[in-house]
């Protein structure tokens, strides 16, 4: 109010950031001529990340803010990061062993499980010299774990016969749901960890309406997944709530029985995905035990583990013994014993950063692949 007893009206002035919902919805009103269709609570108009890849198609300004996302996380939360280093250069994640509820390892400072996969990202991370890094992947394990489930669990063989065959089995997704392969990728992935469309699209860079349609098709030509599903929720009513991985590990969801809707449906998504995740954490393990108990890599060869992120490890040996490091590496991780009936794979590659050890593993893996299963 005023001396005079009047009333002055004024506006709130906020610096526009492109990392605010709102902020992208008034834009792309004000720029665009965009009709917002979906608003919070206090009907303010919202863009989520969904909405934002159904429109960067037709706005050129969307592309910019999706592109902004990407490039301001990197600067903002992980290139800050690798700057604490000690005095030798060095940076020291953490990675708990009980922080998730399916077993698998988290991380923090920095969080490694969740650096964006870009080349830039994984060449600052370099070994000592005289030394190499050894990186090495677990091919899809936790596909391959679902197909041990439908084939055990609901007598489904579809995965599994994929596997046996040594076929691509994205390229195969792929033509069953007439996609983009990295649409078919991230669906089945997506369905596993408990999502929808609107993730398929904001990972896929797609239309909301395209990521819909794949997941209608993922459910009429891929019915085993939702059948499998059921089943470990039925499995876990009559256990308690509890249900456990391959190996053991047991897994309680108590909101299985909630009065709450949203509640009951997050728990059979989560179980789903518990399963599948925790026994493909549980595989990883055994892995890295067998390595480090066994083979004794780091007593003998001076190889030691210096991270795992989901289902791939890195290793720094003296250069002179990476040779004989992977080839015992290679051995372990190629085993049809811990899925049992069911070939796991893995094949590792070395270089002087993160980045050359990766693509050195892919490359070998590629080659082993084509010899040991043909064209």
């Amino acid at each position: 109010c005023g001396d005079d007893g009047g009333e002055f009206l004024y506006k709130k002035v906020e610096e526009f950031s492109p990392a605010k919902a709102q902020h992208r919805a008034i834009a792309l009103t004000a720029k665009c001529g965009w009709v917002p269709s979906k608003f919070t609570k206090t009907g303010v108009p919202t863009c989520d990340k969904g909405i934002l890849a159904d429109l960067a198609e037709q706005y050129e300004l969307a592309r910019y803010m999706q592109e902004y996302q990407q490039y301001s996380k990197l600067g903002t939360t992980y290139i800050p990061a690798f700057a604490k280093t000690d005095v030798a250069g060095r940076i020291h994640p953490s990675f708990p062993l009980t922080a998730t509820r399916t077993g698998r390892f988290s991380s923090r400072g920095p969080n490694f499980q969740n650096l964006p996969r870009d080349d830039r990202v994984r060449s600052l991370v370099r070994a000592h010299k005289g030394n190499v890094i050894i990186n090495v992947d677990l091919s899809q394990i936790e596909l391959r774990v679902l197909a041990w489930y439908c084939a055990n669990v609901i007598n489904n063989f579809y995965l599994w016969g994929l596997y046996q065959q040594g076929a691509d089995v994205h390229e195969a997704n792929r033509q069953l749901l007439e996609c983009e392969r990295a649409t078919a990728k991230k669906a089945i992935f997506t369905k596993v960890y408990g999502g929808g469309a609107t993730k398929i699209a904001s990972g896929c860079g797609i239309s909301l309406s395209e990521a819909k349609r794949t997941v209608d098709f993922m459910n009429n030509r891929m019915p085993f997944i939702s059948e499998l599903n059921k089943v470990l929720v039925n499995t876990a009513l009559t256990n308690g709530c509890k249900l456990s991985t391959m190996y053991g590990h047991s897994l309680a969801y108590p909101d299985l029985k909630s009065y709450d809707n949203s509640k009951r449906a997050r728990a059979e998504r989560q179980i789903f995905n518990g399963a599948i995740q925790g026994t493909s954490a549980d595989i990883i393990k055994l892995l890295m035990c067998i390595l480090h108990y066994e083979h004794r890599l780091a007593e003998r060869f001076k190889c030691l583990l210096l991270f795992t992120i989901h289902d791939e490890l890195s290793f720094e040996v003296p250069e002179g013994n990476a040779p004989i490091c992977m080839e015992t590496i290679d051995k372990v991780f190629c085993n049809k014993q811990l899925l049992p009936g069911l070939p796991i794979e893995g094949i590792s590659g070395q270089g002087e950063t993160w980045l050359e050890a990766k693509k050195d593993s892919d490359r070998r893996y590629e080659e082993w692949h084509k010899e040991t299963y043909g064209d």
